[in-house]
């Protein structure tokens, strides 16, 4: 048996010393590679990092303890430079100014990540030692995942990866047409995608140089294409006056609040809408034929983000809402956007599934050129209605399930970004008919600051009528007669 053993160890050995030594003329090819580019760079403040005219992180990049030259040039790539790190970089980063003779950590730093917000989204990681980065570059910073959206309508569409060894395409699925109908995959920093048409004519090329939305072909649109009549709206506030109804747990004495995001989910957040602020595409409202958003008067479009980072988004925030409404422990039931209404859009009054969004949060993205506020209009328990500013990185908290809430009122402006995110009570999908929650004489009425009041359905119908009615009747817009 000791020989066997013996052999088996030797084998072992060799093929540990084989696997180390192409690990080592990979790095040393990379490092010659980066150091005909140059050696890194090195910065020791948040300023001196490479940034857009927007004060976002211009590229990806991969910084190391600034003693570890070696390492950083064997990292550095075209699309995801490396440089190093030094005094109160380094710190704000969490890398360990002990532990740097060892070179064993890394950050990988988003493109597009705000600069004040760069040490609250990306922290050092420990890669194990220096032979293991390339696995740990891999891994954490070249690791995407990526969607693409047809714009052909009536087509479908073939997507190939494309080997960069070889040239040769391998196709990885089919297009069709729309947001509903994207494809998500893993796929890497730098790698290659093209679109051909049932024909095998080539449609486009995709190069993979950030996580998220890859869109084919040009937005296409629905204005003008239908309208809706009074009695149609008259229908839907009914059934959102008794859904409304439904709703006996409450959380909160108003039923909604303010807040901000905290700076790591901002960061993350703010990145993503960066990078892919001009992946947008059509929302399909028109396919389930829904009027709470004005989509045959004006664009709505959607930005979708990616599954595993939606997941993150959701439980970064779940414990803001738990906190904030002071609830049992909840579960994440859905998370919605980034959606972008554009000038002229309106969000009709009406509340959200009472199954799954028991309590929820809109998140302001962006907004840009307002000539005025698009206020939250939002009733409490009373149903009094209560305008919301909000400013991009403010969070309204809200029982959307319970509270009536829309943007009654066109926006005024080029866009405005919203993210909407969804809790409920754990493996509670009648939570909204137990008792319990607060009690009715801790429930505020008579604020202040409310609008006016609806005391029935009439009265949001009548109000809905009167803000259309300079489009349909070519009149003045008069407030409810119960407005204060």
């Amino acid at each position: 048996a000791k020989p066997k053993s013996r052999a088996l160890f030797l084998r072992r050995r060799a093929r540990s010393s084989v696997r180390t030594m192409r690990e080592v003329r990979l790095l040393l090819a990379l490092a010659c590679a980066a150091l005909a580019r140059g050696a890194p760079a090195t910065y020791s403040e948040l300023e001196q990092l490479p940034l857009d005219s927007e004060g976002h992180l211009l590229q990806h990049l991969v910084l190391f303890n600034a003693n570890c030259d070696a390492e950083a040039a064997a990292a550095d790539a075209e699309l995801r430079p490396s440089a190093l790190a030094s005094g109160s970089l380094a710190s704000a980063l969490g890398l360990d100014v002990e532990q740097a003779s060892a070179c064993a950590q890394m950050v990988c730093l988003e493109m597009g990540t705000r600069v004040d917000l760069v040490p609250h989204w990306n922290k050092a990681v420990s890669v194990g030692s220096p032979r293991s980065i390339g696995a740990a570059l891999q891994r954490q910073c070249d690791t995407l995942e990526v969607g693409f959206v047809s714009n052909f309508e009536g087509q479908k569409l073939q997507l190939f990866w494309l080997n960069p060894g070889t040239g040769e395409e391998r196709r990885n699925g089919v297009l069709d047409y729309g947001e509903k109908k994207i494809m998500w995959i893993t796929s890497f920093l730098g790698h290659r995608f093209v679109v051909r048409n049932d024909a095998g004519e080539l449609i486009d090329t995709l190069h993979i140089v950030r996580q998220g939305v890859y869109v084919v072909g040009e937005n296409d649109t629905r204005v003008g294409s239908t309208t809706f009549p009074d009695s149609h709206f008259e229908r839907v506030f009914q059934n959102e006056w008794r859904r409304h109804d439904k709703v006996q747990k409450k959380y909160s004495p108003l039923g909604f609040g303010r807040g901000h995001l905290p700076p790591d989910v901002w960061g993350s957040i703010g990145a993503y809408y960066h990078n892919n602020r001009r992946s947008f595409v059509r929302e399909q409202w028109d396919i389930s034929g829904g009027v709470f958003v004005n989509w045959w008067e004006a664009d709505v479009d959607i930005l979708i983000p990616p599954w595993r980072l939606k997941r993150q988004w959701q439980q970064m925030l779940m414990p803001m809402v738990q906190e904030w409404f002071n609830s049992e422990p909840l579960e994440p039931t859905d998370i919605y956007g980034l959606r972008r209404y554009n000038n002229g859009s309106r969000l009709i009054m009406h509340v959200d599934r009472e199954a799954t969004h028991a309590l929820s949060m809109i998140v302001n993205i962006d907004q840009q050129n307002m000539r005025e506020d698009w206020n939250v209009e939002i009733n409490n328990h009373f149903d009094e209605t209560h305008f919301i500013a909000m400013k991009p990185g403010e969070v309204v908290f809200y029982e959307s399930a319970a509270c009536l809430h829309g943007r009654m009122r066109p926006l005024m402006g080029d866009h405005y970004v919203n993210l909407f995110v969804h809790y409920r009570p754990v493996g509670d999908a009648q939570w909204y008919s137990r008792d319990g929650g607060l009690s009715p004489d801790l429930m505020t009425s008579g604020s202040p600051e409310k609008r006016y009041e609806m005391h029935n359905v009439d009265d949001l119908y009548n109000l809905w009528k009167n803000l259309n009615a300079p489009a349909s009747a070519g009149q003045p817009v008069t407030g409810p007669a119960n407005e204060l």
